[in-house]
């Protein structure tokens, strides 16, 4: 698949010095997991791994938090876990699982970033997390500026969210994991059908590009970008 952005390009990164530390994201997922290694290999020392369980998976998700800091201590990093409740959140909210689990953590993101005075992270969102979120946006109703999907940099109250792999697709990122034989979480529930995006993912896209017989990733891509 024709790569549509700037990719693994560590140019993107130029105007962050490597002095300064930085909060990332890592849920133990190949994602994950290959964004912090490619960081370490732009030589961004100073990174607080942080890692946000659900309470969804059971021991599943104990282990991956396990898994994690486990990565870190490896990697001499200052490590930070979050977790709550997040099916009895949802509940006393009346909001999706989903919804209320990216409110949870954004908000643990940032009282770590408050605590450990630095006020920027890295996220592992990629290619095609932007053409699921641009879908379901559009299904939802949105136009215009709201189908800009995700941004490669924004902000979130004090805090700046940069995704460096928003050009990168999972194919891609699949690559560099086997390249660099690097050990991750294998999450099930990415493979259930009742969460939204996992229709997206395995169901609608996968049937949309069956009925136009082409590949649609790229020209949704780079509809939003230009939205954007």
């Amino acid at each position: 698949m024709k790569r549509p952005g700037p990719g693994w390009n560590a140019d993107a990164l130029l105007d962050l010095p490597r002095s300064r530390r930085y909060l990332v994201a890592v849920s133990g997922g190949r994602d994950s997991v290959a964004l912090l290694h490619w960081l370490l290999a732009q030589d961004y020392r100073k990174l607080i791994v942080c890692h946000f369980e659900h309470g969804l998976r059971g021991r599943a998700g104990k282990s991956d938090a396990r898994f994690v800091e486990r990565l870190a201590q490896k990697q001499k990093l200052t490590f930070e876990l979050g977790s709550a409740d997040i099916a009895v959140l949802a509940k006393q909210r009346k909001q999706s699982i989903e919804t209320t689990a990216r409110q949870e953590r954004l908000a643990f993101f940032a009282r770590i970033a408050k605590r450990r005075r630095c006020q920027t992270i890295f996220l592992g969102h990629h290619a095609d997390d932007q053409v699921e979120t641009f879908l379901l946006n559009l299904f939802r109703g949105a136009a215009g500026r709201g189908l800009g999907a995700m941004r490669a940099r924004s902000v979130h109250g004090s805090l700046t969210l940069l995704r460096p792999l928003l050009g990168v697709w999972r194919s891609e990122i699949d690559t560099y994991v086997a390249q660099h034989r690097l050990k991750f979480r294998e999450d099930a529930t990415n493979q259930e059908l009742t969460a939204r995006r996992n229709q997206m993912r395995h169901r609608i896209i996968p049937w949309l590009e069956k009925q136009l017989g082409r590949n649609i990733r790229a020209t949704i891509w780079r509809a939003a970008t230009v939205l954007r």
